[in-house]
């Protein structure tokens, strides 16, 4: 979005973004007096957040010429698929394997963040950044 803002036609964007944004007050207020349960705030603000992600996306591609396919092929596809793989271990961990609070916490903790480095190496990066990381590994280690 730092791309859209740089072009310099940023009125209507902001302008779209902060309204579209803004509608997440009163339909949480509609949710709520529907008799949904307080959690529709969060199912809101996530439906609300996903319309604006299309929405840049588009303004981005009409001003910057930056193709939405490739946004989605290059950017989300790439980080959903990064997040759900290294969600596997620690939610099973923290649902089907029996631990004491504090255990369970410490030990679902540190796999998420094992699995969650181990799944942006592996998806996340592109050759080129492995190859730089793996550089920089090797000579801190060298050090």
């Amino acid at each position: 979005w730092v791309t859209m803002q740089a072009s310099g036609k940023i009125a209507m964007y902001q302008i779209v973004i902060g309204v579209v944004w803004m509608t997440s007050l009163p339909m949480t207020y509609f949710a709520y007096r529907l008799g949904m349960p307080s959690y529709s705030l969060i199912i809101v603000t996530i439906i609300i957040g996903t319309l604006l992600l299309f929405i840049r996306a588009l303004f981005t591609q009409r001003h910057c010429g930056i193709p939405v396919y490739q946004f989605f092929k290059d950017v989300v596809l790439t980080v959903t698929t990064t997040v759900a793989v290294a969600l596997v271990v620690p939610v099973y961990m923290a649902n089907f394997v029996v631990m004491t609070d504090l255990i369970k916490l410490v030990t679902t903790t540190g796999l998420w963040i094992v699995c969650l480095s181990a799944s942006i190496y592996i998806f996340g990066l592109t050759g080129r950044e492995r190859a730089y990381i793996k550089q920089a590994v090797k000579k801190i280690i060298r050090r």
